[in-house]
């Protein structure tokens, strides 16, 4: 591991140009060009050390630094990736689209106020990157192209995209998204605490893990025909957000912090579900079509509503789709509108189902659903005769 400082004075301003780097501050030009062994700085020390360095090619190396002395411009059109620590100076100029790809590796990642106009890439393959931030920082994109991009300590402000398509994302940063899209596959997630200001145009599949979800402005859920899949427990804090379908495939436990609005929630595999927190859910479907046991815990006194069909397919006979209150005391509410459609195959226990609307089974109408199951299969004996 060696250190190379930017000094300029070499036959033109391109990075790859060994006459431009130094082994020693403010020292002669002509050592070795940056390697992924090597802690890269500008401090602005030496003659022709302010002038402009242009990234022409992918670069990787091991540490980045800006100082205060360095005053000059970086022109990125090149991705520079970095496997350790960058600490960035509002002292220079940059331009230029290139990426700065947070490669594999730990690092600390120091903005010093500094707006980074590149996109902010995380890219490891199959294996884990880790970066903790030293202080707040914004970034004109942020992308995860590894399997998991970790992000400890602070918040990240994004103001255009957001990009979870090729990774996830993990880690005590909290992300403040002002920008413009979030594109995600059914594969990746976001598991950091998530804000959104910004008119965010989401793509057709959005994951969100654990920690809070924000929603702050106006988004679009319709037009893509989004699925919001819930996978780790998260928090939902959507007031005025209509969603377009919500998706709980798995077991956790929601917490509303604001009544969440769809078009269709939906759980298709078995999971036992708690709706945690003191709000409910108002949605024109609900769709269950699990076969087997499956549980959903309702919070006490809470209302939810379902608009128009209630499909609540259980199973068989000991492996049947059950809704209960969280108290054994006082009810859950669950209201369904006069004309909903219902097709309903499971339990109910200590929910209020009454209010109006009615709930066909196989013993006539109910108005009140404690203790009472439905549509229990016959069990088949085979015998010879």
């Amino acid at each position: 591991m060696a250190s190379r400082y930017w000094v300029g004075g070499g036959a033109n301003t391109n990075w790859i140009t060994a006459g431009n780097w130094s082994a020693t501050s403010g020292g002669s030009g002509g050592a070795s060009v940056p390697t992924s062994a090597d802690d890269v700085i500008f401090n602005g020390v030496g003659a022709t050390a302010n002038g402009t360095s242009t990234i022409s090619a992918a670069i990787t190396i091991l540490s980045i630094t800006y100082t205060s002395g360095f005053t000059g411009a970086m022109v990125h059109t090149g991705a520079l990736s970095v496997t350790g620590n960058i600490t960035l100076h509002n002292n220079y100029t940059s331009s230029g689209s290139a990426a700065i790809i947070l490669a594999l590796g730990t690092g600390t990642l120091t903005s010093n106020g500094r707006v980074l106009t590149n996109q902010l890439t995380g890219a490891g393959g199959a294996t884990t990157v880790t970066k903790t931030l030293a202080d707040n920082w914004t970034v004109n994109a942020l992308v995860i192209n590894s399997n998991s991009l970790t992000l400890n300590g602070f918040t990240m402000t994004i103001n255009t995209t957001l990009g979870t398509s090729s990774g996830s994302l993990f880690g005590t940063t909290n992300i403040v998204h002002n920008g413009t899209s979030w594109t995600s596959t059914a594969s990746y997630s976001v598991n950091n605490n998530l804000t959104i200001n910004g008119d965010v145009v989401l793509s057709a599949i959005i994951n969100y893990g654990k920690g809070t979800l924000t929603i702050n402005s106006a988004i679009d859920t319709y037009t893509n025909g989004n699925t919001l899949t819930l996978l780790s427990s998260p928090t939902l804090n959507t007031p005025g957000t209509g969603w377009n379908n919500i998706a709980v495939n798995s077991s956790q436990t929601i917490t509303l912090l604001a009544e969440l609005m769809c078009i269709q929630l939906v759980s298709a595999t078995a999971a036992n579900v708690t709706w945690g927190g003191s709000y409910g859910w108002q949605c024109v479907e609900y769709l269950n079509t699990v076969t087997s046991a499956s549980i959903v815990t309702l919070q006490q006194d809470v209302v939810y509503a379902i608009q128009g069909t209630f499909l609540a397919n259980a199973s068989r006979k000991g492996s049947i789709l059950s809704f209960i209150s969280s108290s054994t005391t006082v009810k859950a509410k669950l209201i369904l509108d006069l004309n909903a459609d219902c097709n309903v195959l499971a339990s109910f226990t200590d929910i209020d189902a009454s209010g109006g609307r009615v709930i066909n089974t196989a013993f006539g109408v109910v108005t009140d659903c404690k203790n009472i199951r439905f549509y229990e299969d016959l069990a088949i004996i085979a015998k010879t005769f």
